[in-house]
């Protein structure tokens, strides 16, 4: 699934009116196969659960909450998950991608518009 970005903490991204968020809960889930029927649990606060960035200059967790370092310099960052269930190690890694505002574009116009504006 696509990930929502995410932007460094304090960048004009995150500010009022652009509201980009600057960290986001990771949510983990283990899906396995009984018989015919394939059963999903979600295993985001079990505390068997470890997780980790994989891009430690732009990112860092605490618990499952993954958050952008004001200093990142990345596009994207990288966020691992990994659980150990009777002796085999399940993990799994997903992206999220990070912006920042290159252009910004401020339009003022009269209102009601005028002739001169529909031209």
């Amino acid at each position: 699934a696509e990930q929502s970005p995410l932007a460094p903490a304090g960048s004009a991204p995150t500010l009022p009116g652009i509201d980009v968020a600057n960290m986001s809960a990771l949510s983990v889930t283990v899906s396995f196969k009984a018989g015919d029927t394939i059963t999903t649990r979600d295993f985001t606060s079990d505390p068997r659960v470890v997780y980790s960035t994989l891009d430690a200059d732009c990112a860092a967790t605490e618990g499952n909450s993954l958050s952008i370092r004001s200093s990142a310099n990345c596009s994207a960052v990288r966020a691992a998950a990994s659980v150990t269930l009777r002796g085999v190690t399940l993990s799994a890694t997903t992206s999220v991608p990070i912006v920042r505002v290159l252009f910004a574009n401020f339009t003022l116009s009269g209102y009601p518009p005028s002739e001169k504006d529909a031209m």
